[in-house]
């Protein structure tokens, strides 16, 4: 039969136990989630690429157990537009940086159940970012991260669709046919892929009758 001090020593183990599982499941999280809706929030009066970083590089480092993943996706899917608007392209660089640093250790573990919409936004930011500067590295991040996706889920819309802009974007012919495709398996009445396929053809042809086969070189951001 335990004795009472026995009793009372796992009652306590017990009460610390579930105060801890109270901290770190549930508080830690909400103040880590409270922090990044008040940094939202305040984004219309961040005036400067440095004051964005510092905002949320402070709430991003608050511990939690969890959480971590999320916001950092949230974040980077809010980021995306302002890249798309951002009048000076010079700032690209810095909020794509920004992504990338926070999001390594969530790619590098490369899995869970949200891991395919983590590519996803990458994707995406990275497309983005290609067709506000030009720059060619963007365009091959966005390619190769729909094509691990697709890996992942052949199906899903948002990586073939993906794929087939950025296959038009770089000139890559045997990529829009092959995705095309594909598409056409999974969706045979899509009426856009068809007509977006021949506009692409007869605007490679044009394009090459002039500058030549098309090189990373000349690849231009496509309206």
């Amino acid at each position: 039969m335990m004795s009472n001090a026995v009793k009372r020593f796992i009652a306590l183990i017990a009460s610390a136990a579930i105060l801890g599982v109270a901290y770190y499941g549930s508080y830690l999280p909400m103040k880590k989630s409270q922090a990044f809706i008040g940094g939202m929030r305040k984004l219309s009066n961040v005036e400067t690429i440095g004051e964005f970083q510092e905002l949320f590089r402070g709430i991003l480092a608050i511990p939690s157990p969890i959480g971590q993943e999320e916001l950092v996706r949230h974040l980077t899917s809010s980021v995306t537009p302002f890249l798309s608007n951002e009048k000076n392209k010079d700032v690209v660089p810095t909020v794509v940086l920004f992504a990338e640093d926070n999001y390594r250790t969530i790619m590098d573990r490369g899995r869970g159940m949200s891991f395919t919409q983590n590519i996803f936004v990458l994707a995406t930011m990275y497309q983005t970012a290609f067709i506000r500067t030009g720059d060619i590295r963007y365009l091959e991040a966005a390619k190769q991260n729909y094509l691990r996706g697709l890996a992942l889920a052949p199906r899903r819309p948002q990586f073939l669709y993906g794929l087939f802009d950025v296959y038009r974007m770089m000139g890559e012919v045997e990529g829009v046919r092959d995705i095309k495709a594909k598409i056409l398996e999974n969706w045979p009445d899509d009426e856009r892929v068809g007509p977006a396929a021949d506009d692409f053809m007869r605007r490679v042809e044009e394009f090459e009758r002039v500058n030549g086969p098309i090189t990373p070189k000349n690849i231009k951001p496509q309206p």
